[in-house]
């Protein structure tokens, strides 16, 4: 659906972005990074920033709003009017709003102290000049259309429809990461939070030998496009997993074969990370979601790798987790089927209390498996977006 603006002229975007205001010595920093990542998202080189608040020049497309929702950084966003600050203009402007609507009310704040009026002040005087031109009646409580006025200094911004961000911190203020990324609801998100920290996040799909493996890789693809439309850019390494997988299959005891399937994956991921520079692998996991999920679990299988492996979904049930697919954009992709490599072959009963110890001699079975695994590593399919 287009943004629309109820009859103001929709000419100015402006983002805030709450925690970067919190970022001491750093923040410059992190304002430089907003700005160059608003710059690109909107297509344009012209940013300006002042007091946590970024303004450009553009009406965004339906797209790029859609995108600003979901947009790491932004607490929220809004497409304004520019008029002079002065109260019969702003009564004008919001006059052309409230148009068409019952009651109305005026919420006012004053980014430039100077401006003669307080922000109460602007309310009464703005909403009396108002009823008087459109003989609509003022409702602070629950209101048709709540007009929002910025008092900048000469001129002032008009509104009346404030979107809300995820916040956060924008991309590319915290070091890159290795996000592990099934067909599932759980990993897409647990990448995208971590974009939502600042990181930059390459994305590590491990494919299954299936007789429907190209749906299943479409299916990653897709899922990365959405993600990469987010972080503006990215790159997807598609790891061939058959041979790794059979030779799980054919040595290791069913009750640890989806363990040592997410060890090896951990270890492969980890040569990417190595590659790319990256400093923490990611993934989906929510402790006591499955029984490969518990804590004892958790442990044995995070054993294998020495980066840190950061599960941002860590304390969430599988309903907050759907909540936040469904907002940016992922739930519908991740509900069509898939073929899960993790479940392939596993025991009736599998093990929920593994040891690292344990797995490693499970480990033990498999002939060269760090030779197979690297293999499968330099055979990876990389995707750019």
């Amino acid at each position: 659906m287009a943004y629309k603006n109820h009859g103001a002229v929709s000419n100015m975007l402006v983002v805030h972005s709450g925690e970067i205001v919190l970022k001491g010595k750093n923040r410059g920093r992190f304002e430089r990074q907003m700005r160059r990542n608003l710059a690109r998202l909107l297509g344009t080189r012209r940013v300006e920033s002042a007091g946590g608040k970024y303004i450009v020049r553009v009406d965004p497309t339906p797209e790029q709003v859609e995108i600003l929702r979901v947009f790491p950084g932004v607490s929220k966003f809004y497409v304004a009017k520019e008029v002079e600050a002065d109260v019969d203009a702003l009564a004008e402007a919001a006059a052309r709003i409230v148009r068409g609507a019952r009651t109305f009310k005026i919420e006012a704040r004053r980014s430039d102290k100077s401006f003669p009026l307080t922000s109460l002040e602007i309310n009464r005087e703005v909403g009396r000049r108002v009823v008087e031109k459109t003989g609509l009646y003022v409702d602070l409580k629950n209101p048709d259309v709540t007009v929002y006025i910025d008092v900048l200094g000469k001129t002032a911004l008009v509104t009346n429809r404030i979107e809300r961000g995820p916040g956060g911190l924008p991309v590319g203020v915290s070091a890159p990461v290795v996000a592990l990324i099934s067909g599932g609801i759980d990993s897409p998100v647990a990448a995208w939070m971590m974009m939502k920290r600042g990181c930059p996040v390459t994305l590590v799909h491990f494919l299954n030998a299936t007789t429907v493996m190209h749906m299943t890789e479409n299916k990653i693809v897709r899922l990365a496009r959405r993600l990469f439309r987010i972080q503006l850019e990215g790159t997807l390494h598609v790891v061939p997993f058959a041979r790794v997988q059979s030779l799980i299959i054919k040595h290791v005891d069913p009750r640890y074969r989806t363990l040592v399937y997410r060890r090896s994956m951990l270890r492969m991921a980890e040569i990417i990370a190595q590659n790319v520079g990256a400093k923490a692998l990611v993934t989906g996991d929510s402790v006591g979601q499955v029984a490969s999920q518990t804590v004892e679990n958790l442990h044995a299988v995070y054993a294998a790798v020495e980066l840190p492996v950061l599960p941002p979904l860590i304390g969430m049930n599988k309903e907050e987790t759907v909540e936040i697919a469904q907002r940016i954009g992922t739930y519908e992709i991740s509900k069509e089927p898939y073929d899960d490599c993790c479940v392939l072959l596993i025991g009736k009963h599998p093990e929920t209390r593994a040891t690292p110890e344990r797995l490693e001699r499970e480990e033990e079975k498999i002939p060269n498996i760090r030779e197979v695994e690297a293999a499968a590593v330099d055979a990876a399919k990389i995707l750019r977006f």
